[in-house]
C-alpha cells in the first residue's frame, strides 16, 4: 500500500494521502495514542477477570475469508436476481459487493498469493503452479497475523504447503497444490472428529467424475471447516472453494450470453447447479458465525466464453485397465488422472516388481489402437525424480532398476490426430478387440477462460451497506483484513485500505493505523533451505488433470 489508506474504491492505484497523525511507526509512538492505552487497560482489567478461566476470548470481530476460485458475477449476478442465490442476496443487502480487479498472470497461485500479500507476483515471486511456501519472498497476512499473536486457520488455501505451524495456535491444510497430506497440527482431524478431507485432484478423468468431485467438494467441506472454527477458535481464516473454476472451464459454453442455460447445449445446468451448491455452503459457513463476525467473498479471477474451444481428452482409467485385468487397489498403482492423459503412480516395493507392472501397465496400453493400426497413446514411463528437462521435452526416461526411488509413473498422452478418426469411426481396438469409444472416452472441450474480472462481497458489523456495486483490486483485500482484525497495515503493501467499505461509526471509533513494514512483526524463517520451485511428477499430473497442460 505503499503508505495511502485511500477512500474511494472505484479508482484503482490513484495517488493519496496518508490521514494525519495515524501512522505507527513502532514503540517508540506507543504512548501516543489515547486508543492504544485505554486497550492495554482495558486488556489487563479482562485479563485479571478471567484469570485460571482458561484462553482470553476475541475481544474484536473475527474475519473468515470465503474464497471462490473462478467465481464471476456474469454467472451470480443474474441467478440472485432470480432468487436462486438467497444468501448470496442477503449478504448484498446488509454488505457491499465490488468488481475485483485481477493482477497478471490471472492463475490461481499467482493471484491468491497476491490476495495473500497484497502485492503483485513480481514482487511475491509466485507465477505459476509449481511454487509452493517457501517460494513467497514477502510476508503473507497469515503470518504477520500469526507474529500479531493471532490464531489463524487455513484450509484449502493455495501455496500453503508445506504447513506453517502458528506459534499461537489454529491451523493450516495446505490447497490442492500440496505435495503430500500433511497437515498442522499433525492430529487436526483427529482433534476434531471427522475424516480427513481436503480438495484433491485425483482419478477425475470422466465429466460425472468431475462434476461428483465438485459436488463433494460443497457437501464435505462447510462441514469441516465449520468443525475446524468452532473447535480450534482461530481469530481470523479462510477457506478456499474450486468447484466454479474446474467446472466453468469445462461447461462455460452452457450458458447464454445473459448468464442463463443455453438451450440445447451438452451439460445443461451444471453451472447454475453448482453455484446453488456454492449459495448453501456459504449460508452453512455464515450461519455458523457470531453476529460481530465479519465475512469476506473474494474470487481470484472471473470467466469469459474463450476466443475458442481447447479439446482435452477424458478416459475411464479404472475401466481400461480393467479390461487387461489390472485393478487398482489389489495391484500397488494409482490412478493420478484421467483427464488429458491416463496418468499412473506405481507404489513404492522391491524395484523388480514395480519395474514388472510398469512394463505391464505399458504393454497393454500399447495394444490400444484405431482401426488402421496407428497407436492411440503416446507412452512416457518415468520415475522420480525426473532429470530437468526430460519430461517436458517428452522423453522417455529409463534408469536401471538399483538406481530407483520409491515410486515410478506412467504417462499415457492421446494422440490427437488419431482420436479425433477414432471419435469419427465410433470404437477403438483395444488388443485386436473393437471397443465403442464411448466406454473408455470423451471429448471435452473447454470453452471458459479465466477474465480479469472477479467477485468480491463483505458484510458484518464493521462494513458499511453499499447498493451499488463498487470496484476493487485483489490487492485491496489484505489491508482490509488487516484492519478488521485490529492490526496496524504495513506499509509495504500495495493494495490500499479502502475507507469507503467501512462504516463511518466503526471509522470513527476505530481509525486505522499503519506501521512501518521493517518495524512490523515477523514469524522466524522456517525455509532450512527448501526449495520454493520446482516441477515434480505428481503435481504435473494434477495440472493435466485439470487441463491447464496437455
Amino acid at each position: 500500500m505503499r503508505g495511502d489508506l485511500r477512500n474511494e474504491p472505484e479508482e484503482l492505484n490513484a495517488p493519496g494521502a496518508e490521514p494525519p497523525g495515524r501512522n505507527w511507526t513502532g514503540p517508540t509512538d506507543l504512548f501516543g495514542s489515547r486508543k492504544i492505552i485505554l486497550s492495554l487497560l482495558g486488556a489487563l482489567t479482562l485479563g485479571l477477570l478471567l484469570a485460571g478461566c482458561g484462553p482470553e476470548p476475541a475481544s474484536r470481530s473475527r474475519v473468515v475469508l470465503i474464497g471462490l476460485d473462478g467465481a464471476s458475477w456474469n454467472l451470480l449476478d443474474p441467478m440472485v436476481k432470480a432468487g436462486e442465490l438467497p444468501h448470496f442476496k442477503a449478504l448484498m443487502e446488509r454488505g457491499v459487493s465490488a468488481d475485483l480487479a485481477s493482477v497478471p498472470p490471472f492463475l490461481s497461485p499467482a493471484v491468491w498469493t497476491s490476495i495473500a500479500t497484497s502485492r503483485r507476483p513480481a514482487d511475491h515471486g509466485v507465477f505459476y503452479f509449481y511454487s509452493n511456501r517457501h517460494a513467497i519472498r514477502v510476508p503473507t497476512i497469515w503470518d504477520r497475523f500469526a507474529a500479531g499473536g493471532l490464531r489463524v486457520g487455513l484450509y484449502d488455501y493455495l501455496v500453503t504447503w508445506p504447513p506453517r505451524r502458528f506459534p499461537h495456535g489454529g491451523f493450516s491444510v495446505p490447497g490442492w497444490l500440496r505435495r503430500d497430506e500433511s497437515v498442522w497440527p499433525p492430529d487436526l482431524f483427529q482433534r476434531i472428529g471427522l475424516p480427513r478431507y481436503a480438495y484433491a485432484v485425483v482419478d477425475v478423468g470422466g465429466p460425472e467424475a468431475i462434476i461428483a468431485n465438485s459436488e463433494r467438494e460443497l457437501r464435505d467441506k462447510p462441514r469441516t471447516w465449520n468443525r475446524l472454527w468452532n473447535e480450534l477458535q482461530p481469530d481470523v481464516g479462510a477457506v478456499t472453494f474450486y468447484a466454479l473454476d474446474v467446472l466453468s472451464h469445462r461447461f462455460w459454453h452452457t450458458l447464454a450470453d445473459d448468464g442463463s442455460p443455453r438451450p440445447g447445449a451438452s451439460g445443461p445446468g451444471i453451472l447454475p447447479r453448482t453455484a446453488r451448491g456454492i449459495d448453501r455452503a456459504i449460508g452453512e459457513i455464515v450461519d455458523n458465525l457470531a453476529p460481530k463476525d465479519t465475512v469476506l467473498i473474494v474470487s481470484d479471477h472471473g470467466f469469459q466464453a474463450g476466443r475458442e474451444a481447447r479439446r482435452r481428452w477424458g478416459f475411464d482409467t479404472r475401466r481400461l485397465l480393467q479390461r487387461a485385468g489390472i485393478e487398482p487397489g489389489r495391484e500397488k498403482l494409482t490412478i493420478l488422472s484421467g483427464f488429458g492423459s491416463v496418468s499412473i503412480r506405481i507404489e513404492p516395493g522391491p524395484a523388480a516388481e514395480r519395474e514388472a507392472t510398469l512394463e505391464r501397465v505399458a504393454g497393454f496400453l500399447e495394444t490400444v489402437r484405431s482401426s488402421d493400426g496407428a497407436a492411440a497413446f503416446r507412452l512416457l514411463p518415468y520415475h522420480v525424480p525426473p532429470r530437468p528437462g526430460e519430461l517436458a521435452a517428452e522423453e522417455v526416461l529409463r534408469i536401471t532398476p538399483d538406481l530407483l526411488p520409491a515410486h515410478a509413473f506412467l504417462v499415457a498422452q492421446p494422440d490427437e490426430e488419431v482420436f479425433e478418426r477414432i471419435s469419427r469411426e465410433g470404437s477403438l481396438r483395444i488388443g485386436g478387440e473393437r471397443v465403442p469409444m464411448d466406454e473408455l472416452a470423451t471429448a471435452h472441450d473447454f470453452t471458459g477462460a479465466h477474465s480479469q474480472i472477479g467477485i468480491f462481497l463483505a458484510a458484518g458489523p464493521a462494513i458499511r451497506h453499499h447498493s451499488r456495486r463498487l470496484r476493487l483490486s485483489v490487492l485491496d483485500v489484505a489491508p482490509l483484513m488487516m484492519y478488521l482484525a485490529g492490526q496496524p497495515v504495513p506499509d509495504d503493501m500495495e493494495g490500499q485500505l479502502q475507507r469507503t467499505l467501512i462504516d463511518p461509526d466503526h471509522l470513527e471509533r476505530d481509525p486505522p493505523a499503519t506501521i512501518e513494514a521493517a518495524r512490523a512483526p515477523r514469524l522466524p524463517d522456517e525455509k532450512d533451505g527448501a526449495a520454493g520451485a520446482g516441477e515434480d511428477a505428481e503435481t504435473r499430473e494434477k495440472l493435466r488433470a485439470l487441463g491447464y497442460i496437455q
